[in-house]
């Protein structure tokens, strides 16, 4: 017990005896500081405060009553305000700084789905909020209405207002979009304006010829949303084709008149090719003079040829650099001698008169669309002769024996095509007879199992023997859907078309899932269109 009474008195005096040492030493000669950061936090905002003092190794902080030890510390002020923060270094109260900080009212902050936004792409946007207690709260975004799309539309003018922690966006264009977030607590209300950078998005482009008017384009954004742009140039009289080649897009226009008729046409037909923003123009073929079946109704681009088909008889081909070449005919004659043909119905063992027995055609069958795929030509005939006929040019000129890559679709007049080589599918339009009439059709590479996609009628242009109807297609394997451009009739029976009874009767960019799944969508409504193309380029 002695021992244990001498020990606690030794403690004592060890303590007495270092107190009186503290007190009697005079304090270091440091200066004491801190840097706070950020130097202007807000509330609900993580606060780091780092020790500057020049020396010490023991530092004791105070901040709103709280004892924090370290050379560096954190700290969250839950509420907007003045705060006073002390550090004291190695227990000197001679070595004490007091330093105010001012804590500006809480931001609520919001996070993106994807860290690259592109315009015209889903993104989810979720917001925060420093909420202690765990109260409810209600956020409010709101965004310039030129700047987002909503439910596939462009809005007006006014601002859109989404409500909730998480709303779903699409940007319309790229640049730094502002929006501002509110979030209330209880019956206070914190509020900030952001800045949002979008990127471009790179994607193809999607034109069509419009009815006695433009060139239009589009693109094919992963949203498909359309973003219709008139290229201010006019597209002709019946630009039954446009095609996309060489970085330029070609324009096949058949004039005025496209059926039967012994009149001269008003508007002559052409030839023509553009940039692709159309700010070059060549004339191929300025005008076609002549024999009024004479035009260009439909044709293909390759890298070396401008194919293109006459009303009812002739393809010729002439060079993709070939400009202003003068085509002036004789009556009764559809090509000058400058400018032979490349084959015409004759020249083929297709031709009636040599194939009495066989699927053929005859004189006067009308031309669809044509394409050349590899080495092997395709070209539609319609009207009174029907199908999808096949040759090369070894065959050109046997007339007595049939081409070995024959006839396909025989049973349908075939006015344009589209070939899907991923999906081995033909897309086609028959305007006159086929399974169950005259609508866009789909068959494998051999023309077998045929499926009819969409019976919707016709405009009623070119009359029940030459109806124009669907002359463009387009298959893209990316975005996963065929186009078509569709026109429909305005009245039914002399009555004006119902369209919320028959929706899909409104001329229009139509399109359909290449896999199958889904129904006919609107790529773009109200439009009458002839010719259709894709640039496959992304920009």
């Amino acid at each position: 017990m002695k021992t244990i009474t001498r020990l606690m008195m030794l403690l004592v005096l060890v303590g007495t005896l270092a107190t009186s040492c503290k007190k009697d030493e005079e304090a270091p000669d440091y200066t004491v500081a801190f840097k706070v950061n950020p130097e202007t936090p807000l509330a609900g905002e993580e606060v780091t405060f780092t020790q500057s003092s020049t020396g010490g190794k023991d530092f004791v902080w105070t901040i709103e009553g709280e004892t924090k030890n370290g050379a560096t510390v954190k700290h969250t002020f839950d509420v907007e305000g003045t705060y006073d923060v002390t550090l004291e270094v190695d227990g000197w109260k001679e070595l004490t700084y007091t330093k105010p900080v001012n804590v500006g009212a809480q931001v609520p902050t919001y996070t993106a789905s994807v860290a690259n936004i592109e315009m015209y792409t889903d993104v989810k946007f979720t917001a925060d909020v420093y909420n202690p207690t765990g109260a409810t709260v209600a956020y409010k975004w709101t965004f310039k209405a030129a700047d987002i799309v909503v439910a596939g539309k462009q809005q007006g003018d006014d601002n859109v207002v989404l409500e909730g922690q998480e709303v779903d966006v699409m940007f319309s264009h790229d640049g730094d979009i502002e929006f501002t977030l509110e979030a209330t607590i209880d019956s206070d209300t914190f509020s900030g304006t952001f800045q949002q950078t979008v990127v471009k998005q790179l994607a193809k482009t999607l034109y069509w010829a419009e009815k006695e008017g433009n060139l239009w384009s589009s693109k094919l954004y992963s949203s498909e949303v359309p973003e219709a742009i008139d290229m201010d140039i006019e597209s002709g009289a019946h630009p039954l084709t446009i095609r996309f080649a060489n970085e330029r897009l070609y324009v096949f226009d058949a004039g005025s008149t496209i059926t039967f008729s012994a009149d001269p046409q008003e508007e002559i037909g052409s030839i023509k090719s553009y940039s692709r923003d159309g700010s070059s123009y060549i004339a191929h073929i300025p005008e076609f003079g002549g024999h009024v079946y004479g035009d260009a109704y439909f044709g293909y681009v390759d890298s070396e040829y401008i194919y293109f088909t006459d009303r009812n008889n002739d393809v010729t081909r002439i060079g993709v650099n070939d400009e202003n070449i003068e085509w002036v005919t004789a009556s009764g004659t559809v090509n000058p001698e400058n400018v032979p043909a490349l084959v015409s119905n004759s020249q083929l063992g297709y031709y009636s008169a040599w194939n009495p027995d066989s699927p053929s055609y005859g004189w006067g069958a009308l031309n669809g669309a044509f394409e050349k795929r590899g080495d092997v030509y395709y070209w539609a005939k319609n009207s009174n002769h029907k199908g999808l006929w096949r040759f090369r040019d070894a065959d050109i000129g046997v007339t007595d024996v049939v081409p070995t890559d024959g006839g396909i679709l025989t049973d349908f007049t075939v006015r344009a095509f589209a070939i899907d080589d991923a999906n081995s599918t033909i897309y086609f339009s028959v305007n006159k007879t086929g399974i169950d009439g005259i609508g866009f059709y789909k068959s494998d590479l051999e023309g077998n199992n045929v499926v009819m996609l969409d019976a919707s009628p016709v405009d009623g242009e070119g009359g029940g023997n030459e109806y124009t109807f669907i002359t463009g297609i387009v298959v893209d394997n990316e975005s996963g859907y065929v186009y078509w451009a569709y026109r429909g009739p305005t009245e039914i029976d002399e009555e004006p078309v119902d369209y919320e009874v028959n929706p899909l009767y409104e001329s229009g960019i139509k399109k359909l899932k290449l896999d199958g799944t889904g129904e006919v969508e609107y790529f773009v409504k109200g439009v009458e269109a002839y010719g259709l193309t894709l640039d496959n380029a992304k920009l």
